[in-house]
C-alpha cells in the first residue's frame, strides 16, 4: 500500500510537470453539448494543458510511465513539490518508471525542489510567463 501511495505521488508530480511543459500552446478545438445533450455549435480551444489531460485520463498508470520516459529523454525533470516527501520517493518513482517503461533514467536526471508558504504558485506562473517551462 505505502509503495503504491510513493508511486503515485511521483506519477502525479511527472504528470503535473509534463502539463506545465505543455502550457499555453493552443489545440484542436472541440464542440460542446447542453445538459439536454445538444449540440451549442459553439467552438473551445483547448489549451495544450486540457488537451494533454484529456489524453491522460483514459491512459493505464503502466501507459503513462511509458509517456513521461518518451517525453523526458535524455533531459532533466524539474519536481517542485509542497513538501519534502517527495525528495524521498524519489528512487522508487525512477525504479516504476524505469520497470514500466524499459527505460534506464537515472535519479540525476530529476532536479528536485521544494518551496513552501503559497510561493509554488507564483514559481510556477513565473516560469510559465517566462516561456521557460520544459
Amino acid at each position: 500500500m505505502k509503495q503504491n501511495k510513493l508511486g503515485l505521488f511521483g506519477l502525479a508530480a511527472l504528470t503535473c510537470a509534463s502539463l506545465l511543459a505543455a502550457c499555453g500552446t493552443p489545440a484542436a478545438s472541440t464542440s460542446t453539448t447542453s445538459d439536454d445533450g445538444t449540440d451549442t455549435s459553439e467552438k473551445k480551444e483547448l489549451t495544450a494543458v486540457e488537451k494533454v489531460v484529456q489524453e491522460a485520463e483514459g491512459m493505464a498508470r503502466e501507459d503513462l510511465y511509458k509517456k513521461a520516459a518518451e517525453e523526458l529523454g535524455n533531459k532533466t525533470f524539474h519536481w517542485l513539490a509542497t513538501s519534502s516527501r517527495g525528495g524521498k520517493v524519489k528512487g522508487e518513482f525512477v525504479k516504476a518508471l524505469n520497470e514500466a517503461a524499459g527505460t534506464s533514467i537515472t535519479e540525476s536526471q530529476i532536479d528536485y525542489q521544494t518551496t513552501v508558504d503559497g510561493k509554488i504558485y507564483t514559481f510556477l506562473n513565473a516560469e510559465v510567463e517566462s516561456g521557460n517551462a520544459t
